[in-house]
């Protein structure tokens, strides 16, 4: 069960150490007076289930390789401080879900120094961390809950806690799933004590007030469903939340208008994608084949000439600006952005036979021709009307 539940979610690999979690409280079967013999014992049984972590642990870094952040962009003594901000960002979501975001995007910079974790955010969440640590110390000896209830809590939010990043976004709301049964674990047993009161008045105030939360908590979840519809919902919501969010909210919204058919909403999100950072090439591409859309081929060609810009060897880029001279009219220079399509990636069919068509446009027939046979070849079934008419000719 252990091996299907690590398949289907890398987060369970933490369940060995929330054995020993148990074992601890509230099973008792160890504890500091008992010595290191009790825990070796306790630490074998467990030995099946560890050897699952590091094959779990290899296979979800081979999965994730390209989400991977690199060191170099957020080096491990910085991670640190996030993994801190972390633990407190999810209590609080936990205790105010409000403004809940499908994309939590970083709020630092590409290059963060240490003086960028120093702000009431970061540093906060770290002096938060620490006292409630104290706190649970302090109570080891009255009540072991607190310890193994922190425990767990950190033990299973480890994975997702930003030491290992994968992906651009700060946090999520789903990696709470498993760790969330710990708070939540806490509200359960406080409404146990409420219901044991003796008094009356006590007892109707916890109902009350149970409900209420319940009732609340109910419309927030009704409302964030909502959040899920489509596409562009999705990132709605979290430009409504983040209104000055990272650039890549703003592309995905706008290739979702994009793909919707509502161009000019797409191009306004390109915009501000761009003018948030305006050495984003995708924006720019993405942009360029709104424009296209709407048959604006000069704009189309001045985008597809910036990402060329930025990103030289894109060879889709230099297809489409080829594709859009093309319709101008603009042949010659269609050929040269083609062929150097071609020259990058062999073996697109498509790339052959809209350099086919530039030929073809420029009176080249023996060169359309060749490059109309490649294109067929490749999987073009478009390709073989222009060669069965330019090869009559």
């Amino acid at each position: 069960s252990f091996i299907l539940a690590v398949l289907s979610k890398p987060m369970a690999i933490t369940l060995p150490v929330v054995l020993l979690i148990i074992d601890f409280y509230p099973l008792e079967r160890t504890s500091f007076a008992k010595g290191l013999s009790a825990m070796k014992v306790l630490i074998v049984e467990k030995i099946p289930f560890l050897a699952v972590i590091p094959v779990s642990a290899a296979l979800t870094v081979w999965a994730q390789r390209s989400a991977l952040s690199t060191l170099t962009n957020v080096p491990v003594s910085l991670r640190v401080f996030i993994a801190f901000r972390a633990a407190i960002f999810y209590l609080y979501k936990m205790l105010l879900p409000f403004n809940l975001s499908p994309y939590y995007p970083y709020d630092y910079n590409p290059h963060p120094s240490v003086r960028d974790f120093l702000s009431y955010e970061y540093a906060g969440a770290l002096v938060l961390f620490l006292m409630i640590t104290a706190f649970c110390m302090m109570m080891y000896k009255r009540n072991k809950f607190f310890p193994a209830l922190w425990s767990f809590y950190i033990v299973t939010l480890m994975p997702v806690s930003g030491i290992i990043q994968a992906g651009g976004q700060a946090a999520a709301d789903r990696y709470t799933y498993l760790p969330g049964l710990g708070p939540f674990m806490l509200a359960g047993i406080g409404a146990g004590w409420l219901a044991t009161r003796d008094k009356i008045f006590i007892k109707l105030s916890g109902g009350i007030i149970i409900t209420a939360v319940f009732a609340a908590l109910s419309v927030l979840t009704v409302r964030q469903i909502r959040v899920w519809k489509d596409t562009v919902s999705l990132w709605s919501s979290t430009i409504s939340v983040f209104p000055e969010s990272i650039p890549v909210v703003y592309l995905n919204r706008g290739i979702a208008y994009q793909k919707s058919g509502d161009l000019k909403k797409s191009i306004e999100d390109f915009d501000m994608a761009i003018r948030l950072y305006p050495g984003y090439a995708e924006a720019y591409e993405s942009r360029a084949t709104s424009y296209g859309g709407l048959r604006e081929h000069e704009l189309a060609i001045n985008d597809f000439t910036r990402v060329i810009e930025l990103d030289p060897k894109n060879a889709n880029a230099y297809h489409n600006r080829g594709v859009a001279r093309l319709k101008n009219g603009d042949y010659k220079k269609a050929v040269e952005d083609l062929e150097k399509s071609v020259e990058l990636v062999p073996g697109s069919g498509m790339a052959h036979f809209n350099l086919g068509l530039a030929y073809a446009g420029l009176g080249d027939s023996s060169h359309a021709i060749e490059n109309f046979r490649k294109s067929s070849t490749l999987g073009v079934k478009e390709a073989q009307v222009y060669l069965d008419k330019y090869g009559n000719q």
